[in-house]
């Protein structure tokens, strides 16, 4: 652990740069600012307390909501698998892509939790996101990540198309719709010939079987219509009834960023015609043929038996980080997958992220993730609409530490 800490304050410190920190600060601000209009516009303070109470009856029968949501997708038609570690998750979804070389995928950062990014590689399976900002990081590897969202806002146009230019060989002009312009061809070819999509969920809904995803660019909607459709899942985000979907999804969609979503999707299992088929359904119509939901505890449960279930309430609205002064030196990592960590490890950012790694991936990646560098401040603690009590929780991690030396 001595040396994994010694690493980690090497490569930490050669993460701090005057303009990153500049920029983050900046998009914090902005941030806030566009949560604290939204909260006034839509009174979203009383929504608050809605979903907490949602989020804590969920965590306490989580077992329960796992069954249940097994028997609602299963009778919906999708194939639902329970991975109760991330090496079952992992043989699962590669059973699934089996031959496949191309597999698209939205948002989420499951596939880097199980490690599907490294496998792919090593079996020579190209993994395409198909968000612009991301393809861009997938573009431009191993270059320092600004924010979880806004990644590239300290990348200039010109260095930016120079990459794209290069790796599209076509020559791009360094204007904002160009560029999109050009991310999008090249996803919507790979799209055209890709036969499976990944997508997260942003809420799951045990009764009805219904995953919810939220999005601004459609994407997501893209990669859900492929013949193929994965959702790789933490339980965490299962709750009980669609009812309670949309009062999570209220919340979260316009706390993350502060912009709210443009576009909001119940999907409960393939496509299907009936209206003309005298009772009998057609799959693939218009979309997928096949729906795999994919729940994964990989050390969740684990964290409600030792006391650390409210970890598992977060809403991903961010808040934490806009407060956070390590998040805002340090950022959540490096390349696509956030191959290198800085204060978070694989995605899961902030102080929070740190907790979530020390079960997920074992305590010595949380202490490389920066178990030991959060400050204690409590600006987490305080602006959370979940009251997710961060400090304390790293306190215990640290003691945890010491005990096992």
């Amino acid at each position: 652990m001595a040396q994994i800490y010694r690493e980690m304050r090497i490569r930490t410190r050669a993460q701090v740069t005057d303009e990153l920190t500049s920029i983050r600060r900046k998009l914090s601000e902005m941030f806030i600012e566009n949560r604290q209009r939204n909260a006034r516009l839509y009174d979203l303070k009383k929504w608050e307390k809605v979903v907490l109470d949602i989020k804590r009856g969920a965590i306490s029968k989580i077992d329960q909501l796992v069954t249940i949501a097994k028997e609602s997708f299963e009778r919906g038609g999708a194939r639902v698998h329970v991975a109760p570690d991330a090496r079952d998750a992992l043989d699962y979804v590669l059973s699934v892509i089996d031959e496949d070389k191309v597999v698209a995928q939205s948002s989420t950062d499951l596939p880097a939790e199980i490690g599907l990014y490294e496998s792919c590689e090593r079996l020579g399976i190209n993994v395409v996101h198909t968000s612009t900002e991301y393809r861009l990081v997938q573009i431009m590897p191993e270059i320092p990540l600004c924010y979880k969202t806004n990644t590239l806002a300290h990348i200039k146009k010109e260095e930016m198309v120079q990459v794209l230019s290069q790796r599209l060989d076509k020559t791009i002009p360094p204007d904002q719709e160009a560029i999109s312009y050009a991310v999008q061809k090249d996803v919507l070819e790979t799209l055209s010939n890709t036969r499976i999509g990944i997508t997260g969920a942003n809420a799951i809904a045990a009764l009805e079987g219904a995953v919810y995803l939220c999005e601004g660019e459609m994407n997501q909607a893209r990669v859900t219509l492929l013949p193929v459709h994965i959702v790789i899942a933490g339980i965490e985000k299962i709750i009980p009834t669609m009812l309670d979907a949309m009062s999570f999804i209220y919340l979260q969609s316009f706390y993350e960023g502060g912009f709210g979503a443009r576009h909001i999707m119940a999907l409960r299992g393939p496509s299907a015609g009936e209206g003309y088929t005298l009772g009998k359904s057609v799959r693939g119509i218009y979309g997928s043929n096949e729906m795999h939901v994919v729940l994964v505890d990989n050390g969740r449960t684990r964290m409600i038996r030792e006391g650390f279930e409210q970890c598992l309430y977060c809403i991903r609205c961010w808040e934490c980080l806009n407060y956070c002064p390590v998040h805002e030196l340090l950022g959540p990592g490096s390349g696509f997958g956030f191959k290198t960590p800085a204060f978070g490890y694989k995605g899961y950012c902030g102080g929070r992220g740190v907790i979530l790694t020390a079960f997920t991936q074992g305590m010595a990646k949380a202490v490389e993730a920066g178990l030991y560098l959060c400050t204690m401040c409590g600006n987490c603690l305080k602006h959370c609409p979940m009251e997710i009590d961060i400090p304390s929780m790293i306190r215990r991690l640290r003691a945890k530490v010491a005990e096992e030396g």
